[in-house]
């Protein structure tokens, strides 16, 4: 066995300590062994519940039907990570599950501490069985005497001693030593032996003792698989950082973006994470103590809903493939710039109202953003069928976005006026045509491309896929890249007008669409069938049964929601992937 399947297969059984189950109750914390100056800490409490939920993923199931799937497990190397699993289970008697609830039942810490190059890192498994876990190093230490010589490796394994605890390295890279029940993997030596300290203090200045990460465990989801700890305190004193992080440094664009962010982590103590079940799904939880209440007025003005005016519904016509709504409160942003930015960043902004006052047909950008409200959303959709007789040679999703209006009459009219000016000024260019329709008392004005006109460099008739337009529906003024879109979108919101969704206190919200994505793949089979024929030299026949089964795939994979969201005191980000 070569040095490379030795590590590989020993890399995989660290890994595989994700089978262990609940640490009992007389197990020891890991966190006892990792040095309080560590600045990230991510831990696995309930390692064997995780991997059972991710094996029991219908998506898993069905990525092991692919083609690249099934040759890694047909692989040399898989197939030799098998054989040396099989010599652990047989030497130590007992199978890869229980046998890792032994090693690793009382979970695994990966801790680092930034400032450093490289940055010292330490990973600690706990046992539940101590003798165990001794048998198992001397096994490990028994294949490497063996291989490292057999494959002329340069480094041996050498065995030293830290105060009464036997230590073993490999180069300069790897260390470790077992410390009571515990397993240290480090990749300095200062690093081992700081765990090691920790372990003959009896946890004494380990994070275990650290009361701001006790209290942001207290905070976190009781049913978790593992969690993540970040102290930003220390990375804020960092030089590169620091200087990232600096309020002089942040643009325009990057607070209207970024902004809720930035302050975060500008001002929170640390951000931690939690891994949760969710349904037949998981669910990551990052939270921060640090909400509404402690952000500047004029940003949470810009950036979070006001009392009782949450996020609205997300826009889920057929076919959608992705779909957000967020809070941006561009008026805000406008009329506390003064607050917001430095004066260099405010006499620039203002004199760029002046110049792109030449291109919006002299209308004042500042006069737009008063009259636009507080909500924006953002939808892309697979539409089966353009609009033209001619077809596009490659469909590309229909995209539509839609702003609320403080003065509907005011904002509109300021965006038609603009609109049209663009239109006209391009005209010669693009050829567009107007396309107006009546709905009702409202009115859908779109752009059509003629397709009795040839269009230099459009070879593939991309052009096809668009139809832009504008409709004011109520307060919410809808920009669309195809008339379909656009009439579709008028009876989901006249709709939502009639029976009014709840409202989400999130700040923004943003979901993925399993069934539309694969009814865009199912648009462009045979692009995606000649593709995997080249790229994987497949037979049509082949080929075309892969590029059914990854349609099938996405169709079945489920959701992936996202959301944010900033409570008095607290702020959370939950992304969420549920069947």
């Amino acid at each position: 066995m070569s040095r490379t399947h030795w590590l590989t297969g020993l890399t995989c059984c660290l890994l595989l300590v994700g089978s262990a189950d609940l640490r009992a109750e007389t197990t020891p914390d890991p966190l006892r062994l990792v040095p309080a100056q560590a600045d990230i800490a991510i831990q696995l409490e309930r390692p064997r519940a995780l991997a059972e939920t991710t094996l029991a993923l219908d998506l898993v199931k069905q990525l092991q039907a692919f083609e690249p799937i099934r040759e890694f497990y047909d692989s040399t190397n898989f197939r030799r990570f098998q054989q040396l699993l099989g010599y652990f289970e047989k030497e130590l008697g007992a199978k890869w599950p229980d046998l890792l609830d032994r090693l690793a039942g009382g979970g695994i810490v990966l801790a680092a501490k930034f400032g450093e190059e490289p940055a010292p890192a330490l990973l600690v498994m706990q046992s539940k069985d101590e003798a165990a876990l001794k048998q198992f190093v001397k096994l490990v230490r028994g294949l490497l005497d063996q291989e490292l010589p057999r494959d002329d490796a340069k480094q041996r394994l050498e065995v030293s001693s830290y105060q009464t605890i036997e230590t073993l390295r490999i180069g300069q890279d790897f260390h470790a030593a077992v410390a009571g029940s515990a397993l240290l993997l480090a990749n300095r030596q200062k690093a081992l032996h700081a765990a090691l300290d920790c372990h003959l203090a009896n946890g004494k200045q380990s994070l275990a003792g650290v009361e701001k990460i006790n209290t942001a465990r207290r905070q976190l989801p009781a049913e978790r698989y593992g969690w993540l700890w970040l102290d930003l305190e220390h990375l804020r004193e960092l030089p590169g950082y620091k200087q990232a992080l600096a309020g002089d440094a942040t643009d325009p664009l990057q607070l209207i973006l970024f902004g809720g962010w930035l302050d975060l982590i500008r001002h929170a103590p640390y951000v931690t994470a939690a891994l949760t079940p969710e349904g037949a799904g998981l669910s990551l939880s990052v939270r921060s103590p640090r909400g509404q209440a402690e952000m500047p007025a004029a940003l949470s003005a810009m950036h979070l809903p006001a009392a009782r005016d949450g996020s609205l519904p997300l826009l889920e016509p057929k076919g959608v493939l992705f779909s957000t709504s967020y809070v941006l409160d561009l008026a805000q942003f406008w009329e506390q710039r003064a607050k917001l930015l430095n004066a260099k960043q405010v006499q620039d902004l203002e004199e760029g109202e002046k110049q792109a006052a030449k291109v919006l047909a002299g209308i004042k950008l500042g006069k737009i953003l008063s009259q636009a409200g507080p909500h924006q959303r953002f939808v892309a959709v697979h539409q089966p069928k353009a609009g033209y007789q001619t077809q596009p040679g490659t469909n590309i999703p229909a995209i539509a976005f839609v702003q609320s209006m403080r003065d509907p009459y005011g904002f509109a009219r300021s965006l038609e006026t603009i609109i049209r000016a663009g239109v006209l000024a391009s005209r010669g260019q693009t050829g567009l045509k107007l396309a107006e329709e009546k709905h009702g008392d409202l009115k859908l004005v779109g752009f059509r491309f003629p397709e009795d006109k040839p269009y230099e460099g459009d070879t593939n008739n991309l052009r096809f896929n668009f139809s832009p337009c504008f409709v004011a529906v109520g307060d919410q003024f809808v920009m669309a890249s195809t008339i379909e879109l656009g009439r579709e979108l008028i009876g989901v919101l006249q709709q939502e007008a009639k029976a009014p969704a709840p409202r989400s206190p999130a700040a923004s919200r943003l979901r993925f669409y399993a069934a539309g994505g694969a009814d865009y793949l199912q648009s462009i089979e045979e692009q995606l069938l000649a593709a995997t024929i080249l790229d994987q030299a497949l037979a049509p026949k082949e080929a075309q049964e892969q590029v059914r089964k990854l349609i099938d795939l996405v169709r079945r994979a489920g959701a992936l929601s996202l959301d944010n969201t900033y409570e008095a005191k607290q702020f959370r980000f939950d992304i969420k992937y549920a069947k």
